[in-house]
């Protein structure tokens, strides 16, 4: 009997144990308090995760982004930055020249692909994306401009992981517009030029110096109405577009190749060789016969140079 006895208690017992741990396993299963947490901490990140820093150089063209990681962070996939913060005047995608990845070149496009969480789509199509960062304690991206921009705050996006989160980051707003553009050659020299303001420009300048000679918006408008209308020598409107930039006070210093462009025709007309220009000796005929001639196209290069340069960077008529 008491064999008997024992079996079954020990039957019992095992009944229970038994039971016991398959209660443990579902549990450890089932819905609990972690069931509106997000996944696993070796996928998802934070904004939080990284510090964005920013330095600009004097001349807002040179923009250098230091994003270094907290403790426990992953390595970024890629990071956008939205360029839309001063209207129609706002930086492009386009307006970029070059950017590096701590010295080396890395890859920038201005498109986001499905999937990732980070939709910049949803507030601008105006953004710049840095992809394929790698791994690094410490991303250094430096994004030259082709113009120079204040510095605002906008929105960013960091992709780690299986997230992607927004925040606000610094970023380029408005051009420095009174050292990075410039008015038309028309502006200063066409017949309207006398009742659009750049008459007052033209005063408070003393004229314009085009190599050794100084021009007054008279001398100006003569030589536009004669050289535009009879023969449109291509030296005369590299005179045209040279004294825009000057008599819009466009510091140009910091672009090599309008600054190029700047002393192909000033060295050209600083030729003592070569009159004063008028209205009388600036009318091009076929075989070139005026004294402005261009035999191996320099000057006509240099002058569409800048009238490029203008057109990307022409400044508000305000």
């Amino acid at each position: 009997m008491n064999q008997k006895f024992m079996k079954v208690i020990f039957t019992i017992a095992v009944v229970f144990f038994w039971a016991a741990c398959t209660d443990q396993t579902q549990n450890l299963n089932s819905p609990g308090t972690n069931a509106g947490a997000k996944g696993s901490t070796k996928s998802t990140s934070n904004f939080g995760d990284y510090n964005v820093g920013l330095s600009v150089s004097t001349d807002g063209t040179l923009y250098t982004y230091t994003i270094t990681k907290n403790s426990g962070a992953k390595d970024l996939s890629h990071f956008i930055i939205n360029l839309q913060n001063c209207g129609d005047q706002s930086a492009t995608f386009n307006d970029i020249l070059w950017a590096t990845l701590n010295g080396q070149s890395v890859n920038w496009v201005d498109t986001e692909g499905q999937g990732t969480g980070c939709d910049p789509q949803s507030i601008t199509s105006n953004f710049v994306k840095f992809e394929n960062l790698g791994s690094t304690s410490t991303y250094v991206i430096v994004v030259k401009f082709d113009r120079g921009y204040s510095q605002t705050t906008t929105t960013g996006w960091l992709k780690a992981g299986t997230s992607c989160n927004s925040g606000a980051v610094p970023g380029p707003g408005c051009p420095i517009v009174e050292k990075y553009c410039s008015m038309s050659q028309g502006y200063y020299f066409s017949n309207g030029s006398k009742n659009n303001g750049s008459d007052s420009v033209w005063t408070a300048a003393g004229g314009v110096t085009v190599g050794l000679f100084n021009y007054t918006h008279a001398e100006g408008m003569a030589i536009w109405t004669t050289n535009t209308g009879k023969g449109n020598n291509a030296v005369i409107r590299a005179f045209f577009q040279y004294a825009a930039i000057i008599l819009s006070g466009t510091d140009y210093s910091s672009d090599p190749a309008l600054a190029a462009a700047m002393a192909t025709i000033q060295t050209y007309y600083s030729n003592p060789s070569l009159p004063k220009v008028t209205s009388t000796n600036c009318v091009s005929t076929k075989t070139f016969t005026t004294p402005f001639n261009d035999p191996t196209g320099a000057v006509q290069n240099a002058g569409g140079v800048i009238g490029d340069w203008v057109d990307k960077h022409e400044c508000p008529t305000n």
